[in-house]
């Protein structure tokens, strides 16, 4: 899914400090710090996600058989 995403919608960043590092911010900021944690989680979220189980799934979330 993270392909996908990004292929739409360009580089994921849930800060663009987290991911080109051009923060005017004293450093290490501890804001950056865990918005870097938190887009580390999502990247390893939607790297677990397959267009395959995504097909598995309902609309209602419900998985098919």
């Amino acid at each position: 899914l993270r392909d996908v995403v990004e292929a739409a919608e360009g580089p994921l960043a849930i800060n663009v400090c987290v991911v080109w590092g051009d923060c005017p911010c004293t450093q290490p900021c501890p804001v950056r710090a865990a918005l870097a944690r938190v887009h580390a989680s999502v990247e390893r979220e939607l790297d677990q996600i397959t267009l395959e189980s995504l097909s598995r799934t309902n609309v209602t979330g419900a998985r098919r058989t």
